[in-house]
């Protein structure tokens, strides 16, 4: 298996919604799907440039340093086979983003969707009517979806990872929708409606055998409580709440939940590439202090110097990029320490005072 195809079966087991680690070591990688939780991780293998003699030492040791950092987990780690070993192995745990679901294409899910995708969610809009579902009305949406409502939900993948908002334009859509997911195991369900409304369709909910607890988790009415009147203002109130429950740890059924959009943007772009064009990819693999991004976010750098992604910005992020264009034309991986500590760093305008690790990589 190649980088590029290690890379493309990567995106395709982040598209379905489940996470994986990627292990790299002196120009060889190994990705595995990974799930479980703090006290139990599954790995298996999907693909490597290791040789057999490798990976079983490989898979032990990358499954007990996921564990150690359990508790507080990190989405890179380092560690070596053997005491002594002076090869350094680097985990990269990547996880689908949060996914919206949106219900119905009307005026408030406009100023949603559009503030939806800024806080990184992947967002799908599904809508029966061709005037309210289409790219042009939803620019920012990955998905739209034109179709019956019970029709385009069967067809989605639903996880852990999923939140949903139910925002038709009438009472059976409204209902159609809420029964479809309520028994889904997601993150989120939420749908707008008077409290009076809301009590009525509990009822109706409850009296047709839906689990008492399924009906009480039903975010309705949707939103925080901001006297919310405007869509704009309204959407906010729903993301805010939305916001609210993901960024619990509690919520999340792995450690490692909840990549970021811009940085599976990058593995994206990788499989997009010809093979024939060499990349490479900067990590962030430890931080210090206030650095401007934290362990496992990465930038692509082509040998044009084009970039995709980010790892902070400014000067910083320019040496890096000249780092990686020798990387690009040796192959050597390189280690970078930045220290954006000191009256020099402050001059760059530099001011968070951290440190960073960068490992970067041809692929």
């Amino acid at each position: 298996m190649t980088d590029r195809e290690i890379y493309g079966a990567l995106w395709e087991q982040l598209r379905q919604g489940k996470s994986a680690v990627l292990v790299s070591s002196a120009r060889q990688r190994a990705l595995y799907s990974l799930s479980g939780s703090a006290k139990e991780v599954t790995l298996e293998l999907l693909g490597t440039t290791f040789g057999d003699a490798v990976l079983p030492p490989l898979e032990t040791k990358t499954r007990s340093a996921l564990l150690s950092q359990a508790r507080a987990p990190q989405l890179v780690v380092q560690f070596q086979l053997a005491p002594g070993d002076t090869d350094t192995y680097v985990a990269i745990v990547y996880s689908p983003p949060a996914r919206l679901i949106v219900c119905g294409g009307g005026h408030i899910s406009q100023p949603l969707v559009k503030m939806a995708a800024l806080l990184d969610f992947v967002v799908t809009v599904i809508d029966d009517r061709p005037f309210f579902a289409n790219a042009a009305r939803f620019p920012e949406a990955a998905e739209v979806i034109c179709g019956p409502f019970d029709q385009a939900l069967a067809s989605l993948i639903l996880t852990r990872q999923t939140y949903a908002v139910v925002v038709t334009r009438g009472h059976r859509h409204d209902a159609m929708c809420v029964r479809q997911l309520i028994l889904a195991n997601i993150a989120y369900l939420g749908m707008i409606g008077s409290r009076r409304r809301v009590r009525e369709m509990r009822e109706v909910f409850l009296a047709e055998g839906f689990a008492n607890e399924r009906v009480a988790a039903l975010y309705a009415p949707i939103g925080l409580e901001i006297n919310a009147e405007t869509p704009a203002e309204i959407a906010v109130s729903i993301l805010a709440e939305i916001t609210s429950l993901k960024n619990r740890p509690s919520r999340s059924i792995a450690p490692w939940a909840g990549g970021c959009a811009a940085d599976l943007a990058v593995v994206q772009a990788v499989t997009k590439e010809d093979q024939a064009t060499p990349l490479a990819v900067a990590t962030i693999v430890s931080t210090w202090g206030s650095a401007p991004r934290k362990a496992g976010a990465q930038m692509l750098i082509y040998p044009d110097g084009r970039t995709v992604g980010t790892i902070g910005g400014g000067c910083v992020e320019a040496d890096v990029r000249r780092k990686a264009l020798t990387v690009i034309a040796d192959g050597c991986p390189e280690w970078y320490a930045i220290d954006m500590t000191g009256p020099v760093m402050e001059d760059e305008g530099l001011a968070c005072g951290g440190k960073m690790l960068v490992l970067i990589e041809r692929v």
